[in-house]
């Protein structure tokens, strides 16, 4: 099946939460506690797609692979410094099945793994980029709209 990957497709057998828990330990900012709205999160931070991969990045330039049923990031580099230690909300946009299905009409690189540095290297949208322009891109290669 053809998608747009989020942490579950790339790893299947290993959470999202507990990843990043082990990632944040092994950089050395310690044991990570769960997200809780009323505690620990503060803030939002806008969701992409670079390569066929939904994906957050941090302002260290750090980035990763999100799951898109659990809304928070915590940098498992820098440990949201500017942020406090705080997790940030991940916003996705609001028209992410369609912004999803105009992308999935650009290839992929079918022979390519998902590891390899040309996948999906035209399936990219960033926040603020419309649906119709994505479509506009489509229609001037040659592409479903």
């Amino acid at each position: 099946m053809d998608i747009i990957i989020q942490h579950k497709d790339h790893q299947p057998n290993v959470s999202f939460l507990y990843l990043t828990a082990k990632m944040y330990l092994m950089s050395g900012n310690g044991e990570l506690e769960e997200p809780n709205d009323k505690v620990n999160v503060s803030g939002e931070i806008k969701a992409r797609i670079n390569r066929s991969k939904w994906i957050v990045e941090c302002s260290c330039a750090s980035a990763i692979i999100i799951d898109l049923s659990f809304p928070y990031f915590m940098c498992c580099e820098c440990g949201n410094l500017e942020n406090e230690g705080k997790w940030l909300r991940i916003v996705l946009p609001e028209d992410r099945e369609e912004i999803e299905a105009v992308l999935l009409k650009r290839t992929h690189g079918a022979n390519f793994s998902l590891h390899h540095p040309d996948f999906g290297a035209n399936r990219n949208w960033s926040p603020g980029e419309t649906l119709l322009s994505l479509k506009k891109e489509n229609f001037d290669h040659g592409l479903e709209v």
